[in-house]
């Protein structure tokens, strides 16, 4: 065997290898990091929260709703499970306080903003369908978070 080809062979092996690892970390580097306070002002004034936290391909953190004027209790914060994110978007589930209910999100991120899109579940027949909020039935199906640094100064001093 002519120990030249096998030479070439083994660097031709070695170029591949390390252009696959490469695409494999430039991939992942396109992943966006939602770490972070995202905030989405309804039209009640409720004020839906995700604490997010990404890491690679995980998405852990939890989702809560401070009360606008027509509710006198805060919900959750609810712990994220089955949190993934790629490239392509996130997404990531949460159960409702009671217990009653799976929601699912799922969305992408543009300019310091993630739109979401959810689908409620009622885990038993008789479940309660909860109210229009990020935990309830009837809440809005999409919506927008942006990122707490980026909201306008004059709307961060009245959610603090």
């Amino acid at each position: 065997m002519n120990p030249h080809l096998v030479l070439v062979a083994l660097l031709a092996f070695a170029q591949t290898s390390d252009f696959q690892t490469s695409t494999a970390r430039t991939v992942l580097d396109l992943v966006p990091d939602v770490t972070g306070k995202w905030e989405s002002v309804q039209w009640n004034l409720d004020v839906w929260v995700l604490e997010l936290k990404s890491t690679k391909t995980t998405l852990t953190g939890t989702v809560s709703v401070i009360p606008g004027a027509e509710r006198s209790t805060a919900s959750g914060p609810m712990e994220i499970y089955d949190g993934k994110i790629d490239v392509k978007g996130i997404e990531f589930k949460v159960k409702s306080p009671d217990g009653m209910r799976v929601i699912r999100f799922s969305g992408f991120e543009v300019r310091n903003e993630i739109k979401l899109t959810r689908t409620v579940e009622l885990l038993r027949p008789d479940a309660d369908p909860g109210a229009n909020d990020i935990f309830g039935k009837s809440g809005p199906a999409e919506f927008v978070v942006k990122k707490l640094s980026q909201l306008p100064k004059k709307l961060k001093n009245i959610i603090q």
